[in-house]
């Protein structure tokens, strides 16, 4: 027969007490670690397009694939006389609208001049390798003429998830 002395109840209490502990805190890490993987940990851009006046965004969103970011735009002629695109940014990387992207309608006048009271269409060939799922941010900026004949500057911000 054997005696169960003091120090023996000790050492099983404390065993209870880690054991018991122990569980709770590997069931905080299951959840944690499922949460993760579905991306709860991973904030997405907001899908969003806001550009100063006189330009606005058609739809309100910009779109972007593995390849290409495509943004509509619109331009009141009321304001401006001529309008184009002097920069775009995506992710903080440059792209040249004079030679990485390409407006239609067919601009009346140089490759990244907008055409007035219709929705222009750009369209840029960023080549960054953005993954589908992943969040992009991006700026653009146009140069104008208003009614006035003063060359004037207005920019726009955009962001979203790469489809």
């Amino acid at each position: 027969m054997v005696k169960i002395g003091i120090g023996n109840r000790k050492g099983q209490a404390a065993l209870e007490y880690l054991m018991t502990y122990g569980w709770a805190i590997l069931a905080v890490v299951v959840v944690l670690a499922v949460l993760w993987y579905l991306g709860i940990f991973t904030p997405k851009a907001p899908e969003m397009c806001v550009f100063d006046s006189p330009f606005s965004c058609i739809g309100g969103t910009a779109y972007v694939n593995s390849s290409h970011l495509v943004l509509k735009v619109g331009v009141q002629s009321a304001l401006v006389n001529n309008a184009s695109v002097t920069r775009i940014t995506l992710n903080g990387n440059s792209i040249d609208p004079d030679t990485d992207c390409t407006i239609s309608p067919t601009p009346p006048a140089g490759n990244t001049t907008l055409t007035l009271d219709t929705e222009n269409t750009i369209t840029c060939n960023h080549g960054l390798g953005l993954t589908k799922g992943s969040s992009f941010r991006g700026t653009i900026t146009f140069q104008y003429t208003d009614k006035a004949g003063n060359i004037r500057t207005a920019s726009g911000r955009f962001s979203g998830t790469v489809q």
